[in-house]
C-alpha cells in the first residue's frame, strides 16, 4: 500500500500536469490562433474553446499547442531535468494530440475533423485514414518514450484519475453542459488511458522537484481559472 505522502504527490502531479496540458491546448493553442486571426475569444474552459471567427487553422491551433507542450517537456526530460511533473506533462499532452487524431477521424468531430472538412471531398477519406495511422503511431511512441520516467501503475492510476476528476469539476464551473462533460472525459481520461497499460515502475519517479503543495496549488489555480474562463 502506498504511503500517504506518495498518494498526495501522485494526485498533485496529475492535477498540475493535466492543467498545464489544458492551458497549452485551449488557451495558448486555440487562443493565440484566434487572436492572430483578428478574432475574439467567446468561450474558454478546460475543454471548450470558441472564437468569434471560424477557420481550420484556429481549430488546428489546439492540437499544435499540445504538440508544442509535449516537445518542450520531452526536451526537458532528455536534458535530465529532475521533476516528477515533466513526464506527466509530456504524456498528457502527447496522448491528447495522438488520441484526438484518432477520435476526430473516427467520429468526424473535434479539432482535426474540422481541418479534414476543409479539404476537397475527394481527399477527406485519405486524410482521415492518415490521421488514424499517425495517431496510433504517435500514441505508441509517446507511451514508449515516457515509460522510463513513470512511477508504478497504482501511482499512475491516481494521477490519471485525479486529472480526470479535476477537469470535469473545472468544466462544471461554467454550468452543467453534457457536451462539455463528454469532452472533459474524452480529453482527460480516455485519450490518456494508455498510461495505465505500461509496466513501468520507476521507484524514484516522484523524488525531487517542487513541494507537493505547490503542484496542487498551481494545478488547482490553472483549472479554476480555466473553469471561470470566458463564457
Amino acid at each position: 500500500m502506498l504511503a500517504p505522502d506518495r498518494l498526495a504527490r501522485a494526485s498533485a502531479v496529475g492535477l498540475c500536469a493535466f492543467a498545464i496540458a489544458c492551458v497549452s491546448h485551449e488557451a495558448i493553442g486555440h487562443g493565440l490562433a484566434c487572436l492572430a486571426s483578428d478574432g475574439a475569444i467567446e468561450r474558454l474552459s478546460a475543454v471548450v474553446f470558441q472564437c468569434s471567427r471560424t477557420a481550420w487553422w484556429i481549430d488546428l491551433g489546439g492540437p499544435l499547442g499540445s504538440l508544442a507542450c509535449a516537445v518542450i517537456a520531452l526536451a526537458m526530460l532528455r536534458r535530465g531535468r529532475s521533476s516528477p511533473l515533466i513526464p506527466f506533462v509530456f504524456a498528457f499532452a502527447a496522448l491528447w494530440f495522438a488520441g484526438q487524431l484518432i477520435y476526430s477521424a473516427l467520429v468526424d468531430r473535434d479539432d482535426f475533423a474540422f481541418v479534414a472538412d476543409a479539404m476537397p471531398p475527394s481527399m477527406q477519406i485519405v486524410v482521415r485514414c492518415a490521421q488514424v495511422i499517425a495517431g496510433a503511431l504517435v500514441y505508441r511512441w509517446a507511451l514508449r518514450v515516457s515509460a522510463p520516467w513513470m512511477p508504478a501503475r497504482r501511482e499512475r492510476l491516481l494521477a490519471w484519475a485525479t486529472a480526470g476528476i479535476a477537469v470535469a469539476a473545472s468544466t462544471l464551473l461554467q454550468g452543467v453542459d453534457a457536451a462539455a462533460l463528454r469532452d472533459a472525459v474524452l480529453e482527460s481520461s480516455v485519450t490518456s488511458v494508455g498510461l495505465l497499460l505500461s509496466s513501468a515502475a520507476r521507484r524514484d519517479a516522484f523524488e525531487g522537484g517542487a513541494p507537493t503543495a505547490l503542484y496542487a496549488a498551481v494545478g488547482a489555480a490553472l483549472l479554476i481559472a480555466l473553469g471561470l474562463g470566458v463564457a
